[in-house]
Order: structure tokens, then C-alpha cells, then sequence
């Protein structure tokens, strides 16, 4: 990674945790928390709001770095706030419009938020199930999906001894029950080599996934077992188990996640859909709404 590019990417980031704790810094504080890392007159940034902001930080970036950032970007913000007010700025038309349009935000997303805690769509296996059926035509593959054994060596001396193993495994009448064996012996984390095994991925999500081998796993037809590649410093052994081409109507297993997840925003939109037309209905019999004609 270039190092010119590690600060940009902190900066961007520490923004977006900063934006996290907007609202936090907006509140007057009448009590010190037991706990803060810094203070900017009566305001406080807690050791709490902190650690929930963190939790956006992206895997692999460094921890203390983005905290230091999130802090400094928080003690910038809160002095040029503290300087506007002491210079009567909030009074000024334009920005009262503009910290009114910020808490009628806040305050909608926390109702929302609210709303989903309180009545959280649910899906049980059936509903999928139904939906997947109903909409199979629309829900064909809309690239290749692909399942792979795949297993990584820092040496060719410990790869060639798994893929023997391997090829034994696919020889046998129980291929996935000796993989996992096979796993269990030689992967450093078995469970993940055997969850990897196990489902059907996008092969543009296995090429982000395995970025070493994935643009070779279209040289090998399925069920084929590749000879140890070395890639990189690494040495790899893998084996295509299956490819199922673009247009191709999937296994409800191959998309249940991702189908559940379209299916909980779409039942969000409709609980906020219903909900916003209650509070309109609501609010027109109470005389607190005029909508044009």
C-alpha cells in the first residue's frame, strides 16, 4: 500500500467516525461522565461514545491511529463550534435554518431507529422460502457462482501432503465428509476452509476474497483439482467443486443471505411506509397539517 495513501484514508475515516458522534457533540452536558478522553469547555467526548464510533473503523486500520484521529477531529470540531456561538453566529438566520434542518434529521432517524427496536420485521423460513419460489425468474444468477476447496501453505513441502489428502478425499465416496478431515488436518483456521467449502459464492466475490488464486479459478473445470500454484510467496492448493453459469436458476442456499437481506429492507421501507401515513392521517385530524391541494 503506498504510504501517501495511509493518511488520506485515516482522514476519511476518522471522518465518517466523527459524523458518527455529531449528534452526541451537539448535546449540553449537565453531568461529567465517569469516564471522557477529552473536554472541550462543558462539553465531553466519553471513553463509551468513543468505543460505539470506533466500531466503524474497517479491519486491518490501525486502532490507535483512527482513535487519535476521531478525537483531534472532535476537539477541532467542538472549538470552532464554542468560537461560533461565542461570536453569536447560531443566530444568524441561515444558520438557525441549518441546525434546525440538522435536529429535524437526527430526530427522524432516531424515530426510525426507535421504530425498527420496537417492531422489527421478522422472517421466518417459510416467508423466504415462498418469496424464493415466487420469484425464481427474477432472482437468476446474475454472473457465475462457484465452490471451491481451497487451502494456503507458506511451504511446497506442506502443500503437496494436503493436496495427496485432497485428491484421496475427492476419490472417496464421501468427498465432503474426508474434506473436512482434510481441513481439520492442514488448514490454519479449519472452520473457515470449511465454511468456504460449503456454500456457493459470486465469483467476483471469491476473486475479492482470494485474490491470489481467483483469476485462475476459470482455467479448471469442476470437480477438477488444481496442482499446487506458487502465487505470490504462498503456495496454494485448491479444487473447483462446482460453477453454476450467469442465467442459471440458483439453490435458495446459493442467495439466502443476501435474499433475506433484500427482503428486511424491504419490510423496513413498508413499516416506515405505514408508519409515516399514520402520522399524516394523525396529524391532518388534529389540524396540524395543511398540504397543498
Amino acid at each position: 500500500m503506498s504510504l501517501l495513501r495511509v493518511p488520506v484514508r485515516l482522514a476519511l475515516v476518522a471522518g465518517l467516525l466523527v459524523a458518527a458522534l455529531a449528534g452526541l457533540a451537539a448535546c449540553e452536558r449537565t453531568v461529567v461522565p465517569e469516564s471522557y478522553v477529552a473536554r472541550v469547555g462543558d462539553r465531553y467526548l466519553s471513553e463509551d461514545e468513543l468505543a460505539v464510533a470506533m466500531q466503524a473503523r474497517p479491519t486491518g486500520l490501525d486502532s490507535l491511529a483512527a482513535r487519535m484521529q476521531v478525537i483531534d477531529q472532535w476537539v477541532t470540531g467542538e472549538l470552532l463550534a464554542r468560537a461560533a456561538r461565542a461570536a453569536d453566529l447560531a443566530d444568524k438566520p441561515r444558520v438557525e435554518r441549518r441546525l434546525q434542518d440538522s435536529e429535524r434529521a437526527v430526530l427522524a432517524d432516531a424515530y426510525i431507529e426507535a421504530l425498527y427496536d420496537e417492531r422489527q420485521p421478522a422472517l421466518d423460513d417459510s416467508e423466504v422460502q415462498t418469496y424464493f419460489e415466487a420469484n425464481q425468474e427474477r432472482l437468476r444468477l446474475r454472473e457465475p457462482y462457484v465452490r471451491v476447496r481451497y487451502l494456503r501453505f507458506a511451504s511446497e513441502s506442506e502443500a503437496q501432503p494436503a493436496r495427496a489428502a485432497l485428491v484421496q478425499a475427492v476419490r472417496s465416496a464421501t468427498p465432503d465428509s474426508l474434506w473436512r478431515r482434510v481441513a481439520e488436518t492442514y488448514a490454519a483456521t479449519p472452520t473457515a476452509a470449511i465454511g468456504l467449502s460449503e456454500a456457493y459464492f459470486p465469483e467476483s466475490q471469491l476473486r475479492q476474497r482470494l485474490p491470489d488464486v481467483g483469476a485462475v479459478f476459470r482455467q479448471y473445470a469442476p470437480s477438477q483439482i488444481a496442482p499446487v500454484l506458487e502465487l505470490g510467496d504462498q503456495y496454494h492448493v485448491f479444487q473447483v467443486v462446482d460453477r453454476a453459469d450467469a442465467g442459471t436458476l440458483p439453490e435458495l442456499g446459493w442467495i439466502e443471505e443476501d435474499l433475506r437481506r433484500q427482503m428486511l429492507i424491504d419490510a423496513r421501507r413498508q413499516l416506515i411506509s405505514r408508519e409515516v401515513q399514520a402520522l399524516k392521517s394523525e396529524a391532518q385530524a388534529s389540524g396540524a397539517l395543511d398540504l397543498p391541494d
